[in-house]
C-alpha cells in the first residue's frame, strides 16, 4: 500500500485536476501551480483521479465527450 498524502497535498492534486477539467494543458497547470514541469502537473492530476476513481472517471469521460462534440461541430461548419 502507498504512503498517505496529507490533506493539503490531496487538495493541491484536486486543484490541478480541476484546472485540467477546465481545459488547461499540463504546461499551463505547471506554471499556474509552480510545478517544475508538465510531468509534475500530470502526476498530480493522475493522483487526484486515482483518489476518486469512480466519480472522476465518469466526469472525465463526460468532459472528453463534450470536447469531442465541440470539435466535431467546429469541423462540420
Amino acid at each position: 500500500m502507498g504512503r498517505q498524502r496529507s490533506p493539503a497535498k490531496r487538495e493541491r492534486d484536486n486543484r490541478a485536476w480541476a484546472y485540467r477539467r477546465n481545459g488547461l494543458s499540463y504546461d499551463q497547470i505547471a506554471r499556474a501551480m509552480s510545478y517544475a514541469g508538465a510531468s509534475g502537473a500530470y502526476q498530480a492530476v493522475q493522483r487526484a483521479i486515482a483518489d476518486n476513481a469512480v466519480e472522476n472517471g465518469d466526469e472525465s469521460r463526460q468532459i472528453d465527450a463534450a470536447r469531442l462534440d465541440d470539435l466535431t461541430r467546429a469541423l462540420w461548419r
